[in-house]
């Protein structure tokens, strides 16, 4: 009889378990639905203008034969202005030969609908996209880890090369493999951060659509502000944009990047930033959140309470709302989370493992797009 109740009692408590692992898997997965994006590739990239229309990079099946280059590279090699290389067979952007694979698939893809259909674009590079913007669902740029900065105007049917590398003006050497930061204010109105594998830094600054290019400021020239871009954020008021460093620093332009302003600094590993407005932001680092109204003058800190705390990475992104929702990711683990008290306490939405998010994307608090590998792509829209 005892080993009867015994059994009744595990089955009880085995039932209720399942019940609650399973009542745990609905509330992390309720207002997740998984999209068919049409490869098997692993998604890297993601921009949406807004809950309905985006574009998503994945890896590139090709082949790439590199060629390492040791440059020993000084201040002095950084001073002056640089030349700028639009297009021209003289020279390389880089220093590897790209060869398509004879399976090559699609690597870019758009959607208008929220991501139940998508529609593979077709671009004249063969290196992976590593940075997308669009000002409309026409009109865009992105960046190659190989062949420079390419603009469409027509969705992607047409692409023109508007910047391949760059030359440092004192030794004259092309930048090899520079990674770059693109962001537009309006169609004539940008900027594009470029780093060299060397870790030297170079902001330029166009007015008319990437027809030129001018000079701002680079990491050798302590007469002009040094950006050590880790984020680059532009608000929707087509003037303001910020700059966030590995170091501490925000940088600020209200003036659509013709000026920065250092508007804070300290000594903490930054992490994210995200701005709703001129005034209202916040500000992730590897330990708290900090949130300021007043355009950055003050700042209030707020110490996040997670399921799994810590669970801020080097590798998070912070997402702020006007209705007073954040969500912050972290990649590594997989996870992201939500929090609807601005930040105080914060639920686990989404938990798919290590290393299993390459890049996230909410345009709308209502609606998110998580990238991960061999093709999987997740919507969340909020019930």
């Amino acid at each position: 009889m005892k080993k009867i109740i015994l059994i009744l009692t595990l089955m009880i408590f085995i039932q209720s378990c399942e019940k609650d692992n399973a009542d745990i898997k609905v509330h992390l997965n309720e207002n997740w639905k998984q999209l068919n994006i049409g490869t098997d590739a692993n998604l890297t990239k993601a921009f949406f203008i807004d809950d309905q229309t985006g574009f998503v990079a994945s890896v590139p099946s090709i082949d790439s034969l590199k060629e390492s280059i040791k440059q020993n590279l000084n201040y002095m090699d950084l001073l002056g202005s640089p030349t700028i290389i639009i297009d021209t067979n003289q020279y390389y952007s880089y220093q590897a030969k790209i060869v398509l694979s004879r399976n090559h698939k699609p690597s870019f893809f758009k959607t208008t609908n929220a991501g139940n259909t998508w529609t593979s674009i077709s671009t004249p590079f063969a290196s992976q996209i590593t940075d997308i913007f669009f000002l409309d669902e026409n009109y865009g740029f992105v960046t190659t880890e190989y062949e420079g900065i390419f603009r469409t105007t027509d969705g992607g049917k047409v692409w023109t090369k508007v910047l391949a590398s760059f030359i440092f003006p004192g030794n004259g050497r092309v930048v090899l493999n520079p990674d770059y930061k693109i962001r537009f204010f309006n169609k004539m109105e940008g900027f594009v951060q470029i780093k060299d594998n060397s870790n030297h830094y170079m902001l330029i600054q166009t007015q008319d659509g990437g027809l030129s290019w001018n000079f701002i400021s680079n990491n050798a020239d302590n007469s002009k502000p040094n950006f050590f871009s880790h984020r680059v954020r532009i608000l929707a008021d087509n003037k303001t944009g910020f700059l966030i460093s590995r170091q501490g620093k925000i940088y600020k332009t209200t003036d659509r990047g013709a000026n920065w302003n250092l508007i804070r600094q300290m000594n903490e590993f930054s992490i994210d930033a995200s701005f709703l407005n001129e005034d209202m932001g916040y500000y992730l680092t590897t330990q708290d959140i900090l949130k300021t109204g007043d355009g950055g003058k003050n700042w209030e800190q707020i110490q996040p309470q997670m399921p799994n705390t810590p669970d801020i990475g080097p590798d998070s992104q912070i997402f702020g709302f006007s209705t007073g929702e954040i969500i912050t990711t972290n990649f590594y683990y997989g996870r992201i989370y939500l929090s609807k008290n601005g930040g105080v306490n914060f639920d686990l939405i989404l938990d798919k493992g290590e290393k299993q998010l390459n890049d996230v994307c909410f345009p709308t608090p209502n609606t998110g797009f998580a990238l991960g590998n061999r093709g999987q792509i997740y919507r969340y829209s909020k019930k």
